[in-house]
């Protein structure tokens, strides 16, 4: 894990103004920037006075897991530098940009390609033990290499084996069921996402069946 720098608000203000801004929160404050470089910038900004975050903030969770999964051969942001800023209890994580676009935009441009080979993917990171919980199509990236990439990695959680079978269908209930992708997947076919999932993840045919039940249940 990178050392974390310390700054104060004015070279903050200086920072953020330095670099350009990609896409700002709700509260019309930068989530993500680009530096001249080419560097994503991703900014975290306490949600509550009193938090979780305060203790082990979002930051860093973000950071750990981009370290966790890089020797897994997966993808993802892999933190060059931390910076906090403590007088604002905002954090910042810069990274190397990943290559591709997220899924979602794809899709919806026509290209169904990375959705295609998703379930099969999907089924690598569970074998892996990887419970990705901010999994949704805007969150994972698919590449004209023909590879795919997470971000927004700060929700995961990693298993020292395969995902059990509970965790398989509320990650999978999760990704299906994201508002932004309900179509999506009516389009596709969930029953054929599940079908082409439970032959890349091996499960036997009374998994599978049971994997729908619980998923395709009206």
């Amino acid at each position: 894990m990178p050392q974390v720098e310390k700054i104060t608000t004015r070279e903050l203000r200086e920072y953020v103004a330095s670099n350009e801004t990609l896409i700002v929160d709700a509260l019309d404050r930068p989530a993500m920037m680009a530096s001249r470089q080419g560097e994503m910038i991703k900014l975290f900004f306490p949600k509550r006075r009193f938090s979780s975050t305060l203790l082990f903030p979002k930051a860093l969770r973000f950071a750990k897991n981009g370290l966790r999964l890089k020797p897994l051969g997966i993808a993802a942001p892999y933190p060059k530098r931390i910076i906090s800023c403590p007088e604002r209890k905002t954090h910042i994580v810069v990274y190397d940009r990943l290559p591709g676009e997220d899924l979602r935009q794809l899709v919806l441009a026509g290209n169904d390609e990375g959705l295609d080979k998703l379930p099969h993917y999907l089924a690598r990171l569970h074998e892996l033990g990887v419970y990705f919980r901010g999994i949704h199509l805007g969150n994972i990236l698919w590449s004209s290499a023909g590879r795919f990439g997470l971000i927004d990695i700060a929700g995961m959680n990693f298993k020292s084996a395969a995902l059990g079978f509970r965790h398989r269908v509320k990650n999978l209930a999760h990704l299906l069921n994201t508002r932004n992708d309900y179509e999506i997947f009516d389009h596709f076919g969930r029953d054929c996402f599940l079908d082409q999932y439970g032959l890349a993840a091996r499960l036997e045919s009374c998994k599978l069946a049971d994997l729908k039940k619980n998923l395709l249940a009206s």
